[in-house]
């Protein structure tokens, strides 16, 4: 995600003592996507720095000629011959159901697979984000290709699924788990909500076996939708297991 990215980027820039460098490849003027590099070319800008994209080196501050002292570093005994053995024989990949996933097979089973659809789709606005999120997500390198193009198929299908479709076409406003606060005080959290002339439609995920009590959650958001002044829309929920299915609620 890109807090992540953040992250990561803050502990490489405050770790080095004397100089840092940074390789980078700068994004296009035109590219709207973040990125480690993007945030590093935008701070530059910032500081009135007129970085190009086909330029080579920027520098930032003086560079110093005195470098700190190094600790010495300490005599290790050389280890003759290499103790060495399959790094399969000794980790086993589960999801947090307990359930194994086969890595090398690129197989995406049970609740780990309906989490990650879940996730993949906050990011989705309308349904022409498809292919920028798969390319993002191909980026991340957290998955096997194969896995990605087995996402990429299932969402494409949610997507266009005829009770869904209307709800990723772009039109109106969506809110992706956006915070509600009823008048009782209490926060609720929408899987996804779209509002279009005042009139809120709403989506709810989940995962596993169906339950009574996902669709009295879904009839409680919508119930405080229309407290909140909205028009009642369509309400939906939906199991994203390996085989979606959709659920229209009245």
């Amino acid at each position: 995600s890109v807090l992540d990215e953040i992250n990561v980027l803050y502990v490489a820039l405050t770790r080095p003592e004397d100089r840092l460098y940074l390789s980078l490849d700068l994004p296009s003027r035109n590219s709207k996507s973040v990125s480690m590099a993007s945030l590093v070319s935008e701070f530059f800008i910032a500081e009135g720095e007129d970085v190009q994209p086909e330029e080579t080196i920027t520098r930032k501050g003086a560079i110093s000629k005195k470098i700190k002292s190094q600790k010495p570093i300490p005599q290790v005994d050389a280890q003759e011959g290499l103790v060495s053995e399959s790094w399969r024989k000794k980790i086993v990949i589960a999801s947090q159901t307990g359930e194994l996933e086969d890595v090398s097979l690129g197989r995406l089973e049970g609740r780990y697979w309906g989490e990650l659809m879940h996730s993949t789709l906050a990011r989705i606005e309308k349904s022409s984000d498809l292919n920028e999120v798969i390319s993002r997500l191909r980026e991340e390198a957290l998955m096997s290709s194969r896995q990605i193009d087995q996402l990429e198929k299932t969402l494409a299908e949610v997507l266009a699924h005829p009770k869904l479709k209307n709800m990723f076409s772009g039109e109106g406003t969506a809110y992706t788990e956006h915070d509600l606060v009823t008048s009782q005080g209490e926060v609720i959290r929408p899987d996804r909500v779209v509002v279009k002339n005042n009139r809120a439609s709403l989506i709810e995920y989940k995962t596993g076996k169906k339950k009574k009590e996902h669709i009295n959650q879904v009839r409680k958001y919508a119930d405080i939708l229309r407290d909140i002044g909205f028009e009642t829309g369509t309400s939906l929920l939906v199991y994203l297991d390996e085989f979606p299915e959709v659920v229209a609620l009245d």
